[in-house]
């Protein structure tokens, strides 16, 4: 299992969008237009699949509480 990370247009930092999945299931995923909450400058980006990188692993740059900081604020963006 992978996660789906972006890349902060403000910083250029990668931050993970919380969304874990497969390497197959992230190619086959649809292409409209999402959102999630940075931690590293605050804002909600939008983002499509295109944009972003599915990786095997979090990079160490980024820690598990970002990753629960993330998750929690999008699950309270979608309500």
């Amino acid at each position: 299992m992978g996660v789906i990370l972006l890349t902060c247009p403000v910083t250029g930092d990668d931050f993970s969008t919380g969304i874990h999945t497969d390497k197959l299931s992230f190619e086959s995923l649809p292409d409209p237009v999402m959102k999630a909450l940075c931690p590293h400058c605050g804002q909600m980006h939008p983002w499509r699949t295109r944009q972003a990188k599915w990786v095997e692993s979090v990079p160490p740059n980024i820690s598990v509480e970002d990753l629960e900081i993330v998750s929690e604020l999008m699950n309270r963006a979608a309500r």
